[in-house]
């Protein structure tokens, strides 16, 4: 029973720190709760424990009715999407402030003549894709975790 409850309040908590921007809009009281969510290590560790018990929840059997692994499957999905992504706007926040918002580093070639622009791999295509989702998957995450407490005996849910 806690760790159903521990998913539920983890994955809302996690859709509300991704989907922060549009949900201050919405509700002004949150822009005050939002700035102490949005820190990049609240980002972090928040991301990992919601993967965690997204993992978790996978195995673990809330209720010794439902049926193994799919009994809980949108949520534990769930979680493990909002945990990644979460880790992933985290981190690629710490590596713009890194940076210090400049450009993408130029590389010149050996006799200094022309410009040699790094290629963009598969792992920063992949940030940039969960930062511009971050908003849906954040609401979401919050539609999941609200049909997972409203329904708790429902087979996917």
């Amino acid at each position: 029973m806690q760790f159903y409850f521990l998913s539920i309040v983890i994955n809302m908590l996690a859709g509300v720190i991704l989907a922060g921007d549009y949900l201050a809009q919405r509700l002004p009281w949150m822009r005050t709760l939002l700035p102490e969510l949005s820190s990049r290590s609240s980002g972090v560790t928040i991301g990992a424990i919601t993967a965690g018990i997204g993992v978790l929840k996978l195995f673990v059997l809330a209720d010794q009715m439902q049926i193994a692994v799919v009994g809980d499957l949108l949520p534990a999905l769930a979680g493990i999407a909002l945990g990644g992504v979460l880790i992933s706007v985290a981190l690629n926040a710490e590596a713009g402030d890194a940076e210090g918002g400049a450009e993408r580093p130029v590389h010149t070639s050996k006799e200094g003549s022309s410009h040699v622009v790094v290629a963009d791999g598969t792992a920063e295509k992949a940030v940039r894709l969960a930062a511009g989702y971050r908003t849906p998957a954040g609401l979401a995450g919050i539609a999941v975790a609200l049909l997972h407490f409203l329904f708790p005996g429902s087979l996917i849910l």
